[in-house]
């Protein structure tokens, strides 16, 4: 697969991504849900990573609301990178 082909089927893969956390969650997803998106294990584990700086996505609090939160795109694009970096393993 030449480098074009590889980055359309990430930018499709993306979009298709984003599509459906946009169904799920709408423009935003809060970190009651983000966390396990991201895969740590608990809501703990997410603010430990997130004080940190470890989070592989921008975080960010809403004025009068008390969860962090996620742009939908954001996690889209990052869910695309990890799923195109992968090899298939036989």
């Amino acid at each position: 697969m030449s480098e074009q082909q590889s980055l359309e089927v990430e930018s499709t893969s993306q979009l298709n991504i984003e599509l459906s956390l946009l169904e799920w969650f709408g423009l935003l997803i809060p970190d009651s849900e983000l966390w396990r998106i991201l895969k740590h294990e608990n809501v703990e584990a997410f603010h430990t990573a997130r004080r940190q700086g470890c989070l592989p996505v921008g975080v960010f609090r809403i004025r009068g609301q008390r969860e962090y939160f996620a742009f939908s795109s954001d996690v889209a694009k990052w869910l695309a990178s990890e799923i195109g970096g992968r090899t298939t393993e036989k």
